[in-house]
């Protein structure tokens, strides 16, 4: 899970916190640092250190181009019964004319459908 902190050495703009943040993710994923290959979670995007700086279409197009792979809305502060389409509808949106490419989506759901086989399978390392 990638959080909504902030520091300097990850951060793709003035005070841009790591969740929408692709040097941050980058940095997550780079061989020879962190190396994680796995599903990347957003903190809940509804937290006032997102939602307070960031309309709900910077917030999803920040994440996803970033590479955050599954973003979460807790759709507590909004209560939206439309909050899914919503988000859907930003990101087929963004897709379609460009702002998110589609390698950027099949990546993630990539990742997503290794992990679903992997769960599936108990094949996850660890304890849990």
């Amino acid at each position: 899970m990638i959080g909504h902190l902030y520091h300097p050495r990850f951060s793709d703009g003035a005070r841009l916190p790591a969740s929408l943040s692709g040097r941050a993710i980058h940095a997550l994923r780079a061989e020879g640092y962190i190396g994680f290959q796995g599903v990347v979670f957003s903190d809940d995007m509804e937290m006032g250190a997102v939602r307070d700086d960031y309309s709900i279409e910077e917030r999803v197009l920040k994440a996803v181009n970033a590479g955050t792979d599954l973003i979460v809305f807790s759709n507590v502060k909004s209560r939206d019964p439309e909050l899914g389409v919503t988000i859907h509808g930003i990101i087929a949106d963004a897709v379609r004319d460009g702002r998110i490419s589609r390698l950027r989506v099949e990546q993630a759901y990539g990742r997503i459908m290794l992990l679903k086989r992997r769960l599936a399978q108990h094949d996850l390392p660890g304890k849990w």
